[in-house]
């Protein structure tokens, strides 16, 4: 009798998970899912009192089943929910968080767990979150990847948006070489104040977190003792809140922390046990503010602790220093331009019709740079 072989199933290659924010090419992502159930993810909205109030902000989108496909590879069994505030809330083509549960297809994705793809209502520019996330990295403050990706819904193509890494426990083991710190979201008007602390939305340790360091600060800030700076070091990194600050202004950031008390997470990092600053949001960035009257500012000082520490002399001297420093050393205009040219001409033949105007919106960052 001969002998019979058996073939061994060939599994595909796990991504490289660098590719999956590459720049330089468009990711391909494919998502089905019922029809029925995409009108309801679709249609679904905010509470505005919850949203805008003191107390816990309530998230009201819920995850529904599907399959996503990348670049030719399918991942079968995952959930969808929609995303994203106000501004950038969309029914046609909604913003989308992707959860991948099993633990076989997040090794094949590199270990990823959670897809963030954000619609570019804010962002016609399709460069200004790329653009801003690499300042924040190249400056020393741990920031999202950024990438852009071509995107269908049951073969309807829904065009161009940009794939962000989530702040997850992949992003802080990545960032901060751990993931056992207490980590919390902070949506607009989330700040250090004490009606406002049920807002930071906790996103590790839930059971046990006791927001003990969000209310030293907090406590501080409310009646500022003469060493303030020396104390908020207890508990905060303040060279990298200030380095982080200044970059915020730099880009025009006017939805972020700084000047808006929105789109920012903290992170306890385990090594010291002090806060840090991760940006968040930057749909809205290196451009003239979306309120023309608050102006062009090199300061921004609306969130509390920005405010609290531009009324100290020597911060605001070394915030100087470090506006100047950031200046000399990652605002190369050139480079920001001529990454501007390559990305509109990468994404200008995909784009879906309400994406209109890039050109217009591209004229208006190149100025701004």
């Amino acid at each position: 009798t001969g002998v019979q072989t058996c073939a061994l199933p060939i599994y595909p290659a796990p991504f490289d998970v660098d590719s999956l924010f590459r720049t330089t090419e468009l990711l391909e992502i494919q998502i089905e899912m019922d029809d029925a159930n995409w009108r309801k993810l679709s249609g679904q909205t905010l509470d505005f009192v919850s949203a805008f109030g003191k107390g816990a902000f309530q998230r009201s989108y819920t995850y529904f089943p599907g399959t996503i496909t990348i670049n030719g590879r399918r991942f079968g069994n995952v959930e969808v929910r929609k995303k994203g505030f106000f501004g950038s809330m969309d029914q046609e083509r909604p913003s989308l968080k992707i959860k991948v549960d099993d633990s076989q297809q997040q090794q094949l994705l590199g270990g990823l767990s959670r897809l963030t793809l954000n619609n570019n209502k804010q962002d016609r520019t399709h460069a200004s979150q790329i653009l801003a996330y690499r300042l924040f990295n190249a400056a020393g403050i741990p920031a999202p990847r950024c990438g852009l990706a071509k995107v269908s819904m049951n073969g309807r193509a829904l065009g161009v948006y940009s794939h962000i890494e989530t702040i997850d426990e992949a992003f802080l083991h990545r960032a901060f070489g751990s993931d056992s710190g207490n980590l919390y979201e902070g949506v607009f008007p989330t700040d250090f104040l004490a009606e406002r602390l049920e807002r930071f939305d906790v996103k590790t340790n839930k059971k046990k977190n006791d927001l003990a360091e969000l209310r030293a600060v907090t406590s501080l800030l409310e009646t500022p003792p003469a060493d303030l700076v020396e104390q908020l070091s207890k508990h905060l990194d303040v060279d990298q809140f200030i380095t982080y600050w200044a970059l915020e202004s730099l880009i025009a950031f006017w939805d972020g922390y700084s000047a808006n008390q929105n789109n920012y997470y903290l992170y306890v990092d385990p090594r010291d046990k002090k806060l840090r600053f991760i940006p968040w949001g930057a749909d809205m960035t290196l451009a003239p503010p979306f309120f023309p009257a608050s102006g062009n500012k090199s300061v921004y000082a609306k969130g509390q602790l920005a405010y609290r520490l531009n009324q100290v002399p020597a911060i605001r001297d070394r915030y100087q220093a470090t506006m100047m420093k950031l200046l000399d050393t990652i605002w190369r205009e050139q480079e920001l331009l001529a990454e501007v040219d390559r990305i509109e001409a990468m994404v200008r033949d995909h784009l879906h019709e309400a994406q209109a105007g890039i050109e217009q919106s591209n004229d208006v960052l190149r100025t701004f740079i």
